[in-house]
């Protein structure tokens, strides 16, 4: 049986977050970003390919890093939405 000990509190104020942080990490990742941008014409031939090869892959990762700090901030919001609405509507059956 799935037993939540979360508060809703609790759940919006790691959502938020979540969210400074993620916003954060995309600030210091675009900053990396440029920085490596520049770095291109360091290079020439196969190793200047095979560096934008490694930033790309690099760009693709932190991508998917900002998706998941979207996702997880999302989930503990929804949370927090659910578990509120479950405790008003619960107190409104017991209510009558």
């Amino acid at each position: 049986m799935t037993e939540i000990k979360l508060r809703a509190d609790d759940a919006r104020a790691n959502a938020r977050d979540v969210r400074d942080t993620k916003e954060t990490a995309y600030d210091t990742l675009q900053a990396l970003r440029n920085r490596m941008n520049g770095l291109t014409d360091s290079f020439t031939g196969r190793t200047q390919e095979a560096f934008i090869t490694k930033l790309d892959e690099w760009k693709v990762a932190n991508d998917d890093l900002l998706a998941a700090l979207d996702g997880l901030g999302e989930f503990l919001q929804a949370a927090a939405d659910t578990i509120e609405q479950v405790d008003h509507d619960l107190a409104a059956q017991l209510a009558g």
